[in-house]
C-alpha cells in the first residue's frame, strides 16, 4: 500500500480559495439601503415575516429570504370635489393639492410594505387620492359655509388629521397639504 503525501503549500492554497470563494458568496448576499429608498425583506427568519430598514444594511439569507425596495420619492396629486353637500345644506365644489411619501416611521413602513411594495406611484397617487376626496367631502358634511369661513385653518389642520389617519394605515405620510378653493354653488 502506498500513501499518497500531499504537500502543506497544496493543502493552504486550496484552504485559501475555499475561503476566498466563502466570502465571495456571503457578500454577495448583503444588500445595502441606499438613499430615498426603503429596503423590504420578507421571508422566514425575518419577525412577522417582514423587516424595513431606511438605512444600513442587511445579509439576506439565500432561500429563505426576498428583499425589494419601497422608493421614499413625493408623490404629488390634486383633487376636485364637485357639488357636495356642506354642513348647512350649500351646494361646495372644492379642491385641495397634497404631497405624500412613504413614511420612514419604524411602526409605519412595515405598513407600506404590505400595501404598497411593487405598487405603481400611479396606484399610491390613485389611493391617497380616493382617502383625500373622501375625507375632504365627509368634514365638509359636517362644516357649515359660515364656519368655513371663520375657521378655515383650522378647518384645513382638521382635514390634515383625518386624511394622515387613513394614510397612515398604507404606511404614507403628508409632506403638504393646501386647500386651494372651496366656492359655494349658485
Amino acid at each position: 500500500m502506498s500513501i499518497i503525501m500531499i504537500e502543506p503549500i497544496y493543502l493552504i492554497m486550496v484552504g485559501v480559495v475555499v475561503c476566498m470563494l466563502l466570502n465571495i458568496a456571503l457578500l454577495s448576499r448583503f444588500r445595502r439601503c441606499p438613499a430615498g429608498k426603503i429596503l423590504v425583506v420578507s421571508g422566514t427568519t425575518t419577525q412577522d415575516g417582514i423587516r424595513c430598514l431606511n438605512r444600513g444594511g442587511v445579509f439576506i439569507w439565500p432561500f429563505t429570504q426576498e428583499y425589494s425596495y419601497l422608493s421614499l420619492t413625493p408623490v404629488i396629486l390634486g383633487a376636485e370635489l364637485r357639488d357636495a353637500m356642506s354642513g348647512d345644506g350649500m351646494h361646495v365644489d372644492a379642491s385641495a393639492r397634497m404631497s405624500v411619501v412613504i413614511s420612514t416611521e419604524p411602526e409605519l413602513m412595515p405598513n407600506a410594505a404590505k400595501h404598497l411594495l411593487n405598487a405603481s406611484e400611479e396606484r399610491i397617487q390613485s389611493l391617497a387620492h380616493d382617502i383625500l376626496l373622501a375625507q375632504l367631502r365627509r368634514l365638509l358634511a359636517t362644516t357649515s359655509m359660515e364656519g368655513f369661513s371663520a375657521f378655515r385653518n383650522k378647518f384645513l389642520d382638521t382635514l390634515q388629521e383625518n386624511v394622515e389617519a387613513e394614510l397612515n394605515k398604507l404606511g404614507l405620510h403628508i409632506v403638504s397639504i393646501d386647500l386651494t378653493q372651496v366656492r359655494v354653488r349658485h
